[in-house]
């Protein structure tokens, strides 16, 4: 390792890829317990230093492509990396990009530090977001599902201090909500759903996000075959259901904008769906939507909705099982 690690700091071009070429395949095998005296403090430094060193290109892929391994191999290595400057030159490599090769090779350690939340937080800070999902459709699918994936786990970390960072890629996210992969197309869903969440109480930037293309595009969501997706992930038309909800209940305004769009009948179709009416929390989200839609009663007929309900009960407190609770209804309908 020692002197691999010299060969990484000498100024000899030939010694560096060398050196590269040998830590690349020696991190590609391991594992967290072959590595586990791995000394990542040393290794960093030279490393990212490699990564910007625009006069050996050979150098600058053979160094994105050991990082990527490094991360593959040690995911506690991101916080490392991420102090020693590894971030900004990742994203370098994505906002000018040279060769579609090293762009991709930054993709996959991109991905990798997006999963950690040091570097979620200063790949957002760089403008990672944008960086990732501005060109997309240049790359292959495989590379555009992880360069959608980790938009999402970046997605899933933006605050008020990152929304310069968020509304600079919106113009290319918004595309994706109708991409033709599927796999990219539910991540793309997943970012926006993340997007809507983290900003559900400020309904200036929920307007902004939905100016921005989910106004068009969430119906035609809702419209898609019913699938099952992957265990532990909600489906597109699940996730569309979601964000319009909070949309709604953010920026009250939306709701005659969605229904002069013709929501109505798409939700109307969606309940008449039987495939859709099997997942018991896709129809109370679907019910709480129709609830958003539906205008407020006047203060006085909902009064007399809950006398009525009140006074059509035989009795008011109704005793349970021995050694239970005595049980309220009107306590139930203050509920709901």
């Amino acid at each position: 390792m020692d002197s691999l690690l010299e060969g990484l700091k000498s100024g000899d071009d030939t010694l560096q890829l060398e050196a590269l070429m040998e830590l690349s395949d020696y991190l590609s095998i391991g594992t967290e317990e072959s590595l586990a005296h791995f000394k990542v403090d040393q290794f960093a430094p030279p490393l990212v230093n490699l990564l910007t060193a625009d006069y050996n290109p050979n150098a600058v892929l053979l160094a994105v492509r050991t990082v990527a391994h490094l991360l593959e191999a040690l995911p506690q290595a991101a916080p490392t990396l991420v102090r020693h400057g590894a971030v900004p030159a990742l994203v370098m490599r994505l906002t000018a990009p040279e060769w579609i090769d090293l762009a991709e090779q930054a993709i996959q350690a991109i991905e990798k530090l997006a999963e950690n939340p040091s570097g979620t937080i200063a790949l957002l800070k760089q403008g990672g977001l944008a960086a990732l999902v501005a060109l997309l459709d240049f790359f292959p699918v495989s590379v555009q599902r992880q360069a959608i994936n980790a938009a999402s786990f970046l997605c899933r970390a933006v605050t008020a201090d990152t929304w310069g960072s968020v509304e600079d890629a919106l113009p290319s996210l918004a595309p994706l909500l109708d991409h033709h992969e599927p796999r990219v197309q539910e991540r793309a869903v997943l970012c926006w759903s993340r997007l809507v969440d983290a900003f559900a109480t400020d309904p200036v930037k929920l307007r902004r996000l939905n100016d921005s293309g989910l106004a068009h595009s969430l119906p035609r969501l809702l419209t898609l075959t019913p699938t099952q997706p992957p265990a532990g992930q909600a489906s597109p038309i699940a996730l569309a259901i979601k964000i319009l909800l909070v949309l709604m209940r953010g920026c009250p305004v939306l709701v005659e904008n969605y229904i002069v769009e013709g929501i109505v009948p798409v939700v109307k179709q969606l309940l008449a769906n039987s495939e859709v009416m099997k997942n018991p929390q896709i129809v109370f989200d679907l019910l709480q939507l129709v609830n958003e839609l539906l205008p407020p009663l006047p203060d006085a007929v909902a009064q007399l909705l809950v006398t009525q309900l009140v006074l059509s009960r035989p009795r008011l407190h109704k005793k349970r099982k021995e050694g239970e609770k005595e049980v309220s209804y009107a306590a139930y309908i203050s509920i709901y």
